[in-house]
Parts: C-alpha cells; sequence; structure tokens
C-alpha cells in the first residue's frame, strides 16, 4: 500500500482552506509559508489604484499556475475575479521581481502618481529638467542650477515659474540633473537637497498628509527640515530612510551595485527592501555610520566612516582616503560626463588618497592622480584610457 502523498507547498498554495495546516509541511517551507501569509494581508490592507487593480488582477491571472505548480486555474466566473489567497500570493511573490508593481509593495509613495513617475525612465538631455505636474518641462542650462519653492512659486537661475496648485490635490514635479551637471533643489517645507550628476527627484510640489516623501535614483545630499509630526521618506529602488530632521548622503545608482546611506548629523532609520516575500532589513544609523546595502547577497553592512569623504561632493571638492581607483574615476565620469577607462581592470584596485578640486578642468584632476599612482593616460576628445605607466629608460 502506498503512503499518503507528501503535503508540500505548492498544494498548501492550491489549498482553498489552508489555515491551520502550515505544520503539515517540510521544516524548510514552513517560513515560506508564513512570508506569503504575511504578504497577502499586506496586500489586502492596500487600496490601489483602479488601473494599478486592474493590472495587477490580470497579472496575477496570467501567473498564478507559474508561482504554485498544480494549482487549479481560477473561475473565470467568480465575482471580482478573486484568486484563493494563498495562490494569490504566490502570483504576488512572483511579480515582484518581474513587473513593475514590485515597487509599490516595497516602497510606495503616498500616490500613484509618485509611482508612475518614480518608475519611469525621464528623457535624457545635455540641461537640467524640471518637469511640472501640468507636462510643462523647463531647461536650466547651468553646470550648478538652484531651484527653490515659495508656495506656488518656483525660484530659478534665471527667473521665476508659478505653477497652479489645487487646495487639496498633491502633485508631483521631477528634477532631473545629467551626468555633467549638478542641482541644489529648497523644497516647500525648507528641506535643502543637492543633487549629484546623473540624478534624478520625484517630490510633491507641496508636502500633505502625515507624511512627506521623495524617489531618488542617483546621488542627494539632504538637509531635511524638522517637523516631528511628519517624518521625512527618501525612497530609492531598493532602500528607504525615514528621519524627523537631520542630515544625509544616499547614493542609489542604477549602475551601482550597492545603494548606502551615510548620516551626518541626526538619526535614521535605514531600511532595505530585499523583496515583500522575504522581509526588509532595518537599521537605526547614528553620526558617522555608513549604512550599505547589497541586493545580491541581501545584507546591510554598517561602518563608521569620515563623512566627509561622503558629502565633499557637494561643495566641489572630492576627499579621498586610501580610496580604489576604479570608484573615483566613476564618480568623475559622471561628474564631468566623460568616458574614462581603464586599459586592464586590475588597475582599478590601485588606491588614491588626497583632495580633488572638482572646479579645475578634468584634466588637472588626473593629472594629479596619475603623478601620486603608477598611471598615465591618453586622450582622445572626451575619451581618456588609463594605463600602467612605462618607466623612463636613462
Amino acid at each position: 500500500m502506498k503512503g499518503k502523498k507528501p503535503y508540500r507547498l505548492e498544494d498548501y498554495l492550491s489549498d482553498e482552506t489552508p489555515v491551520g495546516k502550515e505544520q503539515d509541511l517540510p521544516p524548510e517551507q514552513r517560513e515560506m509559508a508564513e512570508r506569503l501569509r504575511t504578504l497577502m494581508q499586506s496586500v489586502e490592507d492596500e487600496k490601489l489604484a483602479s488601473r494599478d487593480k486592474e493590472q495587477l488582477w490580470e497579472r496575477l491571472e496570467q501567473s498564478t499556475l507559474a508561482a504554485a505548480p498544480g494549482a487549479v486555474a481560477p473561475d473565470e466566473e467568480r465575482p471580482a475575479r478573486r484568486l484563493g489567497w494563498l495562490r494569490m500570493a504566490a502570483a504576488v511573490a512572483l511579480l515582484l521581481t518581474s513587473v513593475g508593481l514590485g515597487y509599490y509593495f516595497l516602497a510606495r509613495p503616498g500616490s500613484d502618481d509618485a509611482m508612475r513617475l518614480a518608475a519611469a525612465r525621464a528623457p535624457t538631455s545635455s540641461s537640467t529638467q524640471l518637469h511640472l505636474s501640468d507636462n510643462r518641462t523647463i531647461e536650466l542650462d547651468r553646470e550648478e542650477s538652484t531651484i527653490a519653492y515659495d508656495g506656488a512659486r518656483i525660484r530659478l537661475d534665471a527667473g521665476t515659474v508659478d505653477q497652479v496648485l489645487g487646495s487639496e490635490e498633491v502633485v508631483y514635479n521631477t528634477l532631473v540633473v545629467p551626468y555633467g551637471k549638478r542641482a541644489t533643489l529648497t523644497l516647500h517645507d525648507g528641506t535643502k537637497v543637492w543633487l549629484n550628476s546623473g540624478s534624478r527627484l520625484v517630490y510633491p510640489a507641496v508636502f500633505g498628509g502625515k507624511k512627506r516623501e521623495v524617489y531618488l535614483e542617483g546621488e542627494g545630499y539632504f538637509a531635511v527640515q524638522h517637523q516631528a509630526q511628519q517624518p521625512f521618506f527618501v525612497h530609492t529602488k531598493s532602500t528607504q530612510i525615514e528621519v524627523l530632521g537631520t542630515e544625509f548622503d544616499v547614493s542609489a545608482y542604477d549602475d551601482d551595485a550597492q545603494a548606502y546611506a551615510v548620516l551626518a548629523r541626526g538619526s535614521v532609520a535605514f531600511t532595505a527592501n530585499k523583496t515583500a516575500l522575504f522581509g526588509k532589513i532595518e537599521k537605526k544609523i547614528t553620526p558617522g555610520t555608513k549604512a550599505v546595502y547589497d541586493p545580491a547577497v541581501g545584507e546591510v553592512r554598517l561602518s563608521q566612516v569620515p563623512v566627509e569623504e561622503y558629502t565633499s561632493w557637494k561643495d566641489g571638492y572630492l576627499i579621498l582616503r586610501s580610496a580604489p581607483l576604479a570608484d573615483i574615476l566613476k564618480k568623475l565620469a559622471r561628474y564631468y560626463k566623460l568616458d574614462i577607462r581603464l586599459q586592464e581592470a586590475a588597475l582599478g584596485q590601485e588606491t588614491f588618497s588626497g583632495r580633488l578640486d572638482l572646479q579645475d578642468d578634468f584634466t588637472s584632476v588626473i593629472d594629479i592622480i596619475c603623478a601620486t599612482t603608477s598611471l598615465s593616460y591618453h586622450q582622445n576628445e572626451r575619451r581618456f584610457l588609463l594605463e600602467k605607466s612605462i618607466p623612463q629608460q636613462e
């Protein structure tokens, strides 16, 4: 006589009455089941915009069977196309890493409009661009642009712009800073943000509700105005920083393997969004602490660092102490909008210490680096190739 078929996670996912059956699962699958239950509860508690809800249900139906092999397809006649909650949780878990709604469950600013703007790729331009909620785009040609909010008026380098704001509606603007440019933005609440080259910030023209929330891609230094009743959140693709009033640097470039935050003063809660399925990692960090999140390994590392090494860029220079050459050149390539390459990848492991003045032209900066390392370079217009120096023969 054959033994009873083992109860597996795929059975649990397709079970219409799964409550209490977690203990029937193999030990290695029980935690997964609990994560799915928590995820489903968070989905049920959310109020999705109608278009996002429709997209979610359609994709859920398409991916349920892939997420839970052996599960029965949902009844097409079922009102509102409601799936079994665990079956749907499995599909949501899959979607978190395969569709654009993943960020909604991880960081989700207070509006689907903010979500849409945060997920969209802004058009590339050689100028800094301010995209307003009424579809106007303002070009800012200076290398260092300044934008400040004064009620419904936006003060710019070259004058002012009026933005019509509703009494209750929260509208979002987007500031895009290309490589080779920088910008300083003073938000409506008085918070000041320095944006580094190759960065984008989505933010409300006026903060409303119980939270102040912005979305960052790239690098920004934040000096947040203290408001005890309205905490400030910086969302990135993989992290979230929560503060009441403090100063800190956040770096979250899409082409960097890691995201980090360095606290200058005050205290912040640094949260890494592993996935909604596997939970989040939250760390409280204090001044002088660097929190680094590596999505590849799902870990947050804390270390004490000299803060000025991570914040001096906003003042026009870099302070470096035994910094890997590969990291330095990546920063300089963004700052000056150049193509900088190493002839051999191993050269990137060499280190450099010193101060680099970013107000100087790039050739002056690279000359300083080469003078204190074993490197030389060849230039072809805006392309630089660094190689090992050949000793001069006497």
